[in-house]
C-alpha cells in the first residue's frame, strides 16, 4: 500500500536530509501529520480519533499506529518523525517559538512501544532541551538522526545513531552517557553501550520501519 499524502499518492517517503517546514500551528498544536500508511489514530482525551494527512497533533496526543501502518509526521520545530507500525507515541510537553529567540524550548515526547526514525530540525546541537522518555531511561536529542526499535519483550532498546549526538541516560543507573555518529546503541534500565554502525545497517534498519516488513516493527 503507497503512502498518502493530501490527495497525492507517494511509492515512497521523501527524503530526510533537509525536514521541511511545517504549517503554521499554534499551541496547544505541536505539529501536522503529513503521511499515512494503514490506520493511525490518537488519543486525545477520552476520544480515540483516526487520523489523515494534515490533520494537528496536539500536546498531549497520544499516536497510536496499527499493524501493518506507519506514518509520518512534521513537528513545529522542523522535526520529522516516522512511526512504524505497532508504534505509540505521546507528545507530553510542547513548548517552542520559533519568532521569540529568548523562548527557550522544552520538548518532552514518551515513547511506550514500537519503532520510529528521528530527524532533527531546527533545535540541534551543542544541546536541545527535547527529550524523549522510555521504559529504559532518556534519550536527550542534540541535532541528528537516529532508527530506534524497541525489542519484543520490552527489555532492550537498539538505538541506531547516523548522525549527530545522543545523550543517554539509564532509567536505573541514572548516569548520563554521549554518543556520537555513527554508532548502533544497546539501552537497558541499567547500561547503555555502544558499537560500529556502518550505513548498510542503518539503511536495512531503516527498512523495517516499513509495513512490508510485517508488523513494522523488526524483532531483535
Amino acid at each position: 500500500m503507497p503512502w498518502v499524502n493530501g490527495s497525492t499518492v507517494k511509492s515512497a517517503i521523501r527524503p530526510t536530509a533537509a525536514p521541511p517546514a511545517t504549517a503554521s500551528c499554534d499551541l496547544p498544536c505541536a505539529g501536522h501529520v503529513q503521511q499515512i500508511q494503514g490506520q493511525v489514530q490518537v488519543q486525545r482525551g477520552n476520544n480515540l480519533i483516526t487520523l489523515k494527512p494534515g490533520d494537528q497533533i496536539n500536546m498531549n496526543d497520544r499516536i497510536i499506529t496499527g499493524p501493518n501502518s506507519r506514518t509520518e509526521a512534521d513537528f513545529a520545530d522542523g522535526t520529522q518523525m516516522i512511526l512504524a507500525g505497532k508504534t505509540s507515541l505521546v507528545v507530553d510537553s510542547y513548548a517552542y517559538d520559533p519568532t521569540n529567540p529568548d523562548t527557550h524550548p522544552s520538548i518532552f515526547y514518551r515513547w511506550l512501544e514500537g519503532a520510529f526514525q528521528w530527524t532533527s530540525g531546527k533545535l540541534g546541537p551543542p544541546k536541545s532541551n527535547e527529550r524523549i522518555e522510555t521504559s529504559h531511561g532518556t534519550i536527550g536529542i542534540r541535532g541528528t538522526e537516529f532508527v530506534a526499535i524497541m525489542n519484543s519483550t520490552g527489555d532492550v532498546t537498539e538505538i541506531d545513531l547516523i548522525d549527530g549526538q545522543l545523550d543517554i541516560t539509564p532509567k536505573v543507573a541514572k548516569r548520563e552517557t554521549l554518543f556520537t555518529a555513527p554508532v548502533k546503541i544497546a539501552v537497558t534500565a541499567t547500561s547503555a553501550t555502544g558499537a560500529p554502525l556502518s550505513q548498510a545497517e542503518y539503511e536495512a534498519a531503516k527498512g523495517h520501519l516499513s509495513p512490508s516488513q510485517g508488523s513494522g516493527v523488526p524483532t531483535l
